[in-house]
């Protein structure tokens, strides 16, 4: 009897010495919790340091076409409206679960029509806080008139994620001012401007539209993820950037860019920049492409130099 207790004791003892080994090797986490939790920072934050405006309108304001409006619009009602819904389709228990899962999982639930493409935002290069991410969580509720508060619990897996202190990239080696000449350079052999903006010399806009604007990447994507666009432009191409091919009852072919639609007309831009308004009653079939119609051979057209040089100048682009 003896000792089968002794052999008793010792199983618990390697067990719980196990089990204070996993919990010391659990990452620790330090929280910036300096923010004011409420839906008033929240709304700073959204429009601000959260990037979360690049991608979302709220009904008028704001002029995204990334990720859906998450105001009263053709995508629906009111995001916190909308989140009721959802949260009930998921399973989930209330639309604050929902609102919370959709920034700690970006890809759970991917709005139809709209590219798995949301950063997370608690990485870099956003960097949001676990405070942070609550105070914008209220403000998205506030959007429906709820500015009551309530404790929100974040996903142990976002908690383990959040790093506090912000971990510098391998240094870039290319020259920015390069960078920027290459970028505008439209007979030269990456012509970036010819599709997208950038900040010139001056740090004004300039450019084409006709791409995502990108005068403000490098603050909600890796240096990792841009330099893999340029290189692989199939790769997540941008919701509202997908090129479509329109053939209209009369036997003529449109390809562009669908800037606006409504219920009987539609705007596409074409690559010259032409904006043709189409009434859909002419339209015979449209087809959106699998393919960016930025071009794919970047390795070979640019050197590794003025690649590098060309990320260099894009690293920069961080406020607009």
């Amino acid at each position: 009897m003896l000792k089968n207790i002794l052999i008793a004791l010792s199983i618990l003892s390697i067990l719980s010495y196990s089990i204070y080994k996993w919990i010391a090797s659990l990452p620790k986490v330090e929280f910036d919790e300096s923010v004011e939790v409420n839906w008033r920072s929240g709304e700073k934050l959204f429009w601000g340091k959260g990037r979360c405006s690049v991608c979302h309108r709220i009904g008028e304001r704001g002029y995204a076409l990334r990720g859906p409006n998450l105001g009263q619009s053709k995508d629906g009602p009111i995001l916190s409206l909308r989140a009721r819904e959802r949260a009930w389709q998921l399973g989930l228990a209330s639309s604050t679960e929902y609102l919370v899962q959709t920034i700690a999982e970006p890809g759970a639930f991917v709005v139809p029509g709209y590219n798995n493409e949301m950063p997370e935002v608690f990485k870099a290069p956003i960097f949001l806080t676990p405070a942070e991410i609550k105070a914008v969580v209220l403000y998205l509720k506030s959007l429906a008139g709820d500015t009551t508060f309530v404790e929100i619990r974040l996903p142990q897996k976002l908690l383990a994620s959040y790093q506090a202190e912000k971990k510098p990239h391998d240094e870039i080696s290319g020259d920015s001012t390069a960078g920027r000449l290459l970028f505008f350079d439209l007979v030269g052999p990456a012509a970036c401007a010819a599709c997208h903006t950038g900040l010139n010399s001056a740090g004004k806009v300039e450019g084409s539209t006709i791409g995502p604007d990108l005068t403000a990447i490098a603050g909600f994507r890796t240096p990792e993820y841009i330099l893999r666009k340029i290189i692989n432009p199939d790769f997540n191409i941008v919701s509202g950037y997908t090129e479509v091919v329109i053939r209209t009852k009369g036997g003529r072919f449109l390809v562009g860019v669908i800037k606006e639609e409504n219920k009987d007309n539609l705007q596409l831009i074409e690559r010259n920049e032409n904006l043709i308004l189409v009434s859909k009653k002419d339209i015979h079939s449209r087809m959106p492409q699998k393919l960016s119609s930025m071009p794919s051979n970047y390795s070979d057209l640019l050197t590794q130099k003025q690649l590098d040089d060309l990320l260099a100048y894009l690293v920069t682009l961080k406020e607009n």
